[in-house]
């Protein structure tokens, strides 16, 4: 485990040694204020931790991560504070990459789920459904019925209705529709 951090971090295990502040400010600015509550909570309180982050290694590289940590409470005081490490930074960079391809898509893109006892979820939408449902997405998300209810009131626009619509969006404003 002490290889792969060092290798995670591109630190040499026979001379850096770091400490907890040290570890921290591997971190990158704008995510080292949750990693400093995170570990504080768990020190102080017992309280687990579970986040995604970005840390810059000794090489100036930016790398993704994902930390999970508890501690170790002897008599109410932790004693250590233990968990697992773990690059992430080809799985971050593959959802970027979609999060990108889906919110500059003309219409929506979302992920619905029908579960075995009957309930439903919309587990995904793109920015796109504030234009073509008239909801955010985070609307879309916490109320589906807001969609299903406007597409039966006649409200939302059927879906090929919409697709033509955007498509003659495209056309007026001159923008290749894709092929030769």
């Amino acid at each position: 485990m002490v290889g792969y951090v060092h290798k995670l971090h591109e630190t040499d295990p026979e001379l850096f040694f770091p400490d907890l502040e040290t570890g921290i400010n591997f971190y990158r600015e704008d995510f080292r204020k949750l990693v400093q509550e995170s570990v504080s909570a768990c020190i102080s309180r017992g309280t687990p931790f579970d986040f995604e982050a970005v840390i810059v290694t000794a090489k100036k590289h930016e790398q993704w991560v994902k930390v999970i940590g508890s501690a170790e409470i002897i008599n109410g005081k932790c004693i250590r504070v233990f968990g697992s490490f773990q690059d992430i930074h080809q799985r971050k960079e593959a959802e970027n990459r979609l999060q990108s391809l889906a919110d500059n898509l003309p219409g929506v893109v979302f992920r619905y789920l029908i579960n075995p006892d009957g309930t439903d979820a919309m587990k995904y939408v793109s920015r796109g459904a504030k234009e073509i449902w008239g909801y955010t997405a985070e609307e879309s998300i916490t109320d589906n019925n807001l969609i299903w209810n406007g597409i039966k009131a006649g409200v939302i626009l059927n879906l090929s209705s919409q697709v033509s619509l955007n498509l003659l969006k495209i056309k007026r404003n001159g923008l290749p529709l894709g092929g030769t």
